[in-house]
C-alpha cells in the first residue's frame, strides 16, 4: 500500500513539473520577475519595458512576482507604478490570490500601496472571505485594519 502511495505521489509530481515547464515564460521582464531578480527587473524597466506587459494568459510581471513570492520584486513593480488592481478572467485580483495562497508579505505590500480590500471575484468572494475560509486569523485582522467590509456577501451566501 505504501509503495502505491509513493508511486502515485511521484506520478503527480512528474505531471506537475511537466505542466510547469511546458509553459514558457514569455518575455525577459516576466522571467526576471519569476526568478525574483530585482536588479534585472529594474534594468529592463530602465530600458523602457512596460511595467504592466501582458503575456498570452494576461499575466503581468507583478502576477509572476506574487506567484513565486518575490516580495522585493512586488515592491519594486509597485514603486514603478504598475496596476495593482489587474484581475484575471474570474475577476481575482492580485490581493485575492495573495490571500488564497497565504503570501503574507505580498498581502501587506499590496494593502499598504492601496489595493482594494473589498474587491470581489466572479463568485463574490473577497480577500476577507478567503482569509476566514482558510482560517488565517492574522491575515483577516490585517484586512480588517485596512477597512475590509465584513458585511460583503458572496453569490452563494455561505459567509
Amino acid at each position: 500500500m505504501v509503495s502505491k502511495l509513493i508511486q502515485t505521489e511521484s506520478f503527480i509530481a512528474q505531471r506537475f513539473w511537466k505542466t510547469i515547464f511546458r509553459y514558457k515564460v514569455p518575455s525577459r521582464i516576466h522571467r526576471a520577475a519569476c526568478l525574483g531578480n530585482v536588479e534585472k527587473v529594474n534594468h529592463i524597466l530602465a530600458y523602457g519595458e512596460d511595467v504592466d506587459k501582458r503575456d498570452k494568459k494576461n499575466g503581468t510581471p507583478l502576477h509572476y512576482a506574487r506567484a513565486y513570492e518575490h516580495s522585493e520584486v512586488v515592491a519594486l513593480l509597485i514603486k514603478k507604478q504598475c496596476n495593482i488592481e489587474i484581475s484575471d478572467k474570474n475577476y481575482k485580483t492580485l490581493l485575492i490570490k495573495a490571500v488564497e495562497h497565504q503570501h503574507d508579505e505580498c498581502v501587506e505590500i499590496l494593502l499598504n500601496n492601496g489595493a482594494n480590500p473589498n474587491v470581489q471575484d466572479i463568485d463574490g468572494y473577497s480577500p476577507l472571505h478567503c482569509a476566514v475560509f482558510c482560517q488565517i486569523t492574522a491575515m483577516a485582522e490585517n484586512l480588517l485594519s485596512h477597512n475590509a467590509n465584513m458585511e460583503l456577501q458572496n453569490k452563494v451566501h455561505i459567509f
